[in-house]
């Protein structure tokens, strides 16, 4: 249950903060992907600790990516201030990408994606 708890409330303060106008977000002076890759590496490592079936995991996962493509447009879509970045839709993909191999190899054999 907890896993599951901190999985979503995770995703709702990711959603959050993706969505606040920038004037209401604090400048960040380094390179922004470092922030996106850990967000969404950490976003999907709580995905693979709900220790779901392999199949609904991996339909997880894939739904994560898209989660981070579909911010990125309503980013330059609708919020004002903000813009979309395939940058950043690449970062935060490759974060998924990253956990996904950690959580493989971290795991014994038969638990593997």
């Amino acid at each position: 249950m907890l896993p599951r708890l901190l999985f979503i409330g995770y995703i709702l303060a990711l959603t959050v903060v993706s969505l606040t106008p920038s004037e209401g977000l604090p400048h960040i002076s380094y390179n922004d992907k470092i922030a996106h890759f850990a967000a969404y590496f950490l976003l999907a490592l709580n995905a693979c600790a709900l220790a779901l079936p392999t199949r609904k995991l991996h339909s997880l996962l894939l739904g994560i990516v898209l989660y981070g493509i579909v911010i990125e447009a309503c980013q330059g879509l609708l919020i004002p201030g903000r813009h979309a970045s395939l940058l950043d839709a690449l970062a935060n993909t490759f974060g998924v990408i990253t956990a996904i191999a950690v959580y493989r190899y971290r795991k014994p054999l038969s638990l593997r994606l």
